[in-house]
């Protein structure tokens, strides 16, 4: 979807093509491949994490639930309060700050695996520590684009990073179980501080580049895209309506400074967007229960050893790999509604597998396989359809704030769902959240359409093809 520009006071700087031109695109992929590193890096610590707790130091679902609850809780504290310092202190230097917070946080975590003195309390404080730092890294990420490229192509770089952050983070979990079947768990776990430190310094310059553009702007009068709700009726087929108002007052350029909740307002003043994020949010419920008894099912239950618990990550690589390849080509040929609802669907069957494992203790590792492979292609073209879609939709100056706004309401579920989740199988068994997540999944699935649904037309009108 393409919006047009409102005019701008000045026509658009000369300095964007030429020497400017080829240095914007080493930034760019020097963003990129930093974005890959970190998604790869934390990805590989979390698959060493979940076997390091549940083999060494004996966590159980309460404790596992505990812990993905403390990880995630920034989201909900901090997620909006970030996106509002990312916008002020400049994306890039957050940037920066957070990935080197990050490499120090788990090189502390790591030396205090190998000198054997990694405790319960530890890895509790030093996770929720990482999970800051996760957040403001996630939201610079995004929030820097638009000062790195020109603005005809902040949505094909976003979707670059989505499509990199997504193969990058299940093709990790695969190297991880490859090294934890070879070595012990300390080597996986130095690879992911190495994979930090490659991030960090892959951005380095980042800042002082951003700084120069930001100078040579300065008198260029950039334009800004402004997409409305109007402009998403185009794209999904539902004609004009008055939701995209406050969208379109929030966001012009005489508007004054805005605000922490500038970006829910952005979220509520298109329904799609508005529709994606609630349909995310309540699939992440469900994805922060099964991932808390996971590790147990695969671990212990199902007795499949940590190997296969990180090999299940290579299988979902190539599952991943393959649809990386094609997911462009998909968001441009399936109207926006129609890919979410049909992934929605998708999601909400496959979670039903790992409680088919559960019940089928013999075919559990072909079960897990398969898990694996589907949710990994499922997701990474509705995460590549997702960011793309809303970079498409959101002005680049409030990225950073309506990104933090999304973050804040899909992950602020997850503490409690993860911890509730932990306490339910605790209490009742395994198999009381694994029958959950697949509920969440469809109840997820039947709201999107709700929301989505065309308006209703005159008779002798039919709805537009979404």
């Amino acid at each position: 979807m393409n919006t047009p520009p409102l005019p701008g006071p000045h026509p658009a700087p000369a300095h964007h093509s030429g020497g400017r031109a080829a240095a914007d695109l080493g930034t760019r992929r020097r963003l990129l491949a930093s974005n890959g590193l970190d998604a790869a890096g934390v990805q590989l610590l979390d698959t060493v994490l979940a076997v390091v707790v549940v083999t060494s130091l004996g966590f159980g679902a309460a404790e596992l639930g505990l812990l993905n609850a403390l990880s995630s809780l920034s989201f909900v504290l901090l997620a909006v309060p970030i996106g509002a310092a990312t916008d002020a202190w400049g994306p890039a230097r957050m940037l920066v700050a957070s990935l080197a917070t990050k490499t120090v946080l788990a090189g502390t975590m790591l030396g205090l695996y190998v000198s054997g003195v990694l405790s319960t309390a530890a890895v509790l404080v030093l996770a929720t520590l990482l999970g800051v730092c996760t957040v403001a890294s996630e939201n610079a990420q995004t929030a820097v684009v638009p000062q790195v490229t020109g603005r005809d192509q902040v949505s094909a770089l976003v979707s670059r990073m989505a499509a990199a952050d997504a193969v990058a983070g299940i093709v990790a979990p695969g190297g991880a179980g490859l090294l934890l079947a070879l070595s012990a768990p300390g080597v996986p776990w130095g690879v992911a501080v190495g994979l930090f430190v490659l991030a960090l310094v892959g951005v380095r310059a980042l800042v002082r580049r951003v700084s120069s553009v930001g100078r040579q702007d300065a008198d260029g009068g950039a334009d800004d895209v402004v997409a409305t709700d109007a402009d998403a009726d185009v794209e999904t087929g539902d004609g004009p309506d008055t939701d995209g108002q406050g969208l379109r007052e929030g966001c012009t350029p005489e508007a004054p400074r805005p605000g922490l909740l500038h970006g829910f307002r952005i979220i509520a003043g298109n329904r799609l967007l508005l529709a994606t994020t609630l349909l995310v949010t309540a699939g992440n419920i469900g994805l922060a229960i099964g991932d808390t008894v996971e590790p147990l099912l695969v671990l212990r239950h199902l007795d499949l050893g940590p190997a296969f618990f990180g090999l299940l990550g290579t299988v979902a690589a190539v599952s991943a790999l393959a649809a990386s390849a094609v997911a462009s080509r998909i968001t441009e040929a399936v109207a926006p509604r129609r890919l979410f609802a049909f992934g929605a669907l998708v999601q909400a069957g496959v979670a039903t597998l790992p409680l088919a494992a559960y019940l089928r203790p013999e075919a559990g590792s072909v079960l897990m396989a398969l898990f694996a492979a589907l949710w990994a292609l499922t997701l990474t073209v509705t995460n590549v359809a997702g960011a793309a879609f809303a970079a498409q939709t959101v002005p680049p100056a409030s990225l950073g704030r309506t990104s933090a706004a999304r973050r804040m309401v899909t992950m602020g579920c997850v503490p409690v769902a993860a911890l509730g989740g932990g306490l339910l199988g605790e209490l009742a068994g395994l198999a009381a959240p694994l029958v959950l997540w697949p509920a969440l999944a469809l109840i997820a699935a039947a709201a999107f359409f709700l929301l989505t649904r065309p308006p209703q037309r005159s008779s002798g009108t039919s709805p537009a093809e979404v």
